[in-house]
């Protein structure tokens, strides 16, 4: 019984974590130390607000890895790119972004698919691509 006591016990800094989010300041909620993707959490009222941050190298590193890989593009076809082939390779903060700005709603999953098709052709977000042309 005082080993599960002693796993249910707060590190210093979960504690300030805790004391943070209480007082309704932005609290790191959690980290991943692979993708760097950070998530904050605070508390207005009866809201939640979520954050998700990831830093700009992260992103930078997915943009040239898409580079590469467009560099070895042959084009479509039936047998290179089946159902399922990878065409893009988007940050996990910035694809949120993206669906949210598509009209995503919580729960459905749903968003607009051909607006986010739109998206990712365009200039701003092409660096995401893995593939010339449009999709």
């Amino acid at each position: 019984m005082e080993r599960l006591a002693e796993t249910q016990r707060l590190t210093a800094e979960e504690k300030t974590a805790a004391a943070t989010y209480a007082s309704g300041e932005w609290a790191m909620l959690s980290r991943d130390d692979l993708t760097k993707i950070e998530v904050w959490i605070k508390r207005e009222g009866n809201l939640l607000r979520v954050r998700e941050i990831q830093p700009q190298e992260v992103s930078q590193g997915v943009i040239d890895h898409n580079t590469a890989a467009r560099s070895y593009w042959q084009g479509w076809s039936a047998k290179a790119n089946r159902v399922g082939a990878a065409v893009t390779s988007i940050p996990t903060t910035i694809w949120h972004n993206m669906v949210r700005a598509c009209g995503y709603e919580a729960g459905s999953g749903d968003y607009d698919r051909k607006k986010f098709r739109r998206m990712i052709n365009d200039g701003d977000y092409a660096k995401f691509k893995l593939v010339d042309g449009k999709i």
